[in-house]
């Protein structure tokens, strides 16, 4: 039965037992892919860069930073939905880079994705290109 919140908005209130479960139905994992180009790394994502998937990632990114790859280009074109946890990764990853004179490029987002980032203000943090190869072109000369 919906109730009045305190910002006026009509929410729907779920017995505990009847919580919709996140996982059920759909893929909860982010599969990520990397290609290296000269002193870019190209690491593309598909499918839900949520909760679940975000610590894979992170361990991806880390290995990556660490082994001193710090000209990142992620690859949004298949990714169909980021959580704040995908968020938080990218963020924290793209502070470490920084750290060591690179830097993380997005390509391709998805509307919806695209959205994410603008509201949570990301869009300002972020590089941001149409295509994969051109993020991988602006590290040149560098």
């Amino acid at each position: 039965m919906p109730h009045d919140s305190n910002d006026g908005s009509l929410r729907h209130r779920l017995p505990a037992n009847r919580i919709p479960d996140p996982s059920k139905g759909r893929r909860t994992e982010v599969d990520i892919n990397e290609t290296t180009s000269g002193n870019v790394v190209v690491i593309s994502m598909a499918g839900r860069f949520d909760a679940y998937a975000a610590a894979d990632a992170e361990r991806k990114l880390d290995s990556l930073i660490s082994g001193n790859q710090v000209n990142l280009v992620i690859d949004l074109a298949r990714l169909d939905y980021v959580s704040s946890s995908g968020l938080r990764v990218l963020l924290t990853s793209l502070k470490k880079v920084r750290k060591q004179q690179g830097d993380i490029r997005l390509a391709a987002l998805q509307p919806y994705v695209r959205e994410v980032f603008d509201i949570a203000g990301f869009s300002q943090l972020f590089k941001m290109f149409d295509r994969a190869e051109e993020a991988s072109a602006s590290f040149k000369g560098q």
